[in-house]
């Protein structure tokens, strides 16, 4: 079966289509075919960037304006049944940019239904405490300033924690702000997280930061050898690759376009790259130029190698021996003897 290596294509879509007799060229003469990146992470993680559903935004939006009404009307049960529809779709969309400060309007909508209830304050204060831990302190609407005087400030409780779990190249948004993942001071409680890499959401969830807790682990699916995740950061630089230096892919090559359909191209074993060189599809099976880097050695092959090879000229040895290969001629070496004329 012909093996297959991961291409990772440095140029646009109609350069790639005007290369391709070069790139197959290129995987005849080494015996292997091309294929690009996987699309996938590993096994239950969302597939590379996070959809964007407008709509489900405004059903978001829509249910909280129609809690809003309710509560103004003092219509409890209809405020709790929209805001309960909102909460739900929120905790099911962590992908949403904006899932925090909905999240937010929710708590202080909550805030003012809870204290209308039978010792509703300390559900009201709770909610107020939430709202500010994903938000922020904001200006405080008509009929809660009194609640919001009374409620801790989330400030007051913060401290700054440390987020393991983004890999390189990756950035965090921490309730829709971006963040230094060595040092995010916030409150406890329900914080949203976003994990973006080259300006992509690739990750997002809800997370529950405990009083305590001084180190936070984000609890997502590793990147898969070989995947588009994996090999976004790769770049070429005149003749060198960059950006590979934490891939885990087995076997791929990099490759850019050049003139007249030509590629220069590079194989890659993990994060060990050879140097960008120029093929074109008319050079057949030989390459030009230094050569690239051996693929890592597998020792089972290697050992078996090396006992076969030392087995061979140990038998070598013995046969020459035995037929006297390494015995000394009794007659010795030719001597010439000078004898004057008489």
């Amino acid at each position: 079966m012909t093996p297959e290596i991961v291409l990772v294509w440095l140029g646009t879509e109609a350069q790639l289509e005007a290369s391709h007799a070069a790139i197959e060229s290129w995987a005849r003469a080494r015996g292997v075919l091309v294929a690009e990146p996987a699309e996938a992470r590993a096994p239950g993680a969302p597939s590379t960037g996070l959809a964007y559903d407008p709509e489900l935004v405004v059903s978001i939006e829509r249910d909280l304006e129609l809690a809003r009404i309710a509560d103004a009307a003092l219509d409890d049960d209809a405020a709790r049944a929209a805001l309960g529809r909102a909460a739900r779709l929120l905790a099911d969309h962590a992908e949403l940019p904006q899932a925090a400060w909905l999240l937010a309007a929710h708590e202080r909508l909550r805030a003012s239904v809870e204290r209308r209830g039978p010792g509703g304050e300390g559900a009201a204060l709770a909610a107020l405490a939430r709202a500010e831990a994903l938000e922020g302190s904001v200006a405080p609407t008509y009929g809660d300033a009194g609640a919001r005087e009374r409620a801790p400030a989330a400030s007051a409780v913060a401290s700054a924690r440390i987020v393991r779990g983004l890999e390189p190249g990756e950035t965090l948004v921490w309730n829709g702000e971006p963040a230094d993942p060595r040092a995010v001071v916030v409150p406890p409680g329900r914080h949203h997280v976003v994990v973006l890499r080259e300006a992509t959401p690739r990750w997002a969830a809800w997370v529950e930061v405990a009083t305590d807790q001084a180190e936070l682990r984000l609890a997502r699916p590793p990147i898969a050898a070989c995947s588009a995740d994996e090999l976004a950061r790769v770049r070429a630089v005149r003749r060198g690759v960059v950006g590979a230096e934490t891939v885990r892919c087995g076997d791929w090559a990099v490759a850019r376009p050049r003139r007249g359909g030509a590629i220069a191209i590079a194989r890659c074993f993990g994060a060990s790259c050879g140097p960008l060189l120029p093929w074109r599809a008319s050079w057949g099976s030989t390459e030009g130029g230094r050569p690239q880097p051996s693929p890592p050695p597998d020792d089972g092959h290697a050992l078996a190698w090396a006992v076969a090879g030392a087995t061979a000229v140990a038998a070598g040895c013995f046969v020459a021996w035995r037929v006297g290969a390494f015995d000394r001629d009794p007659a010795g070496p030719p001597r010439f003897v000078y004898e004057a004329p008489r």
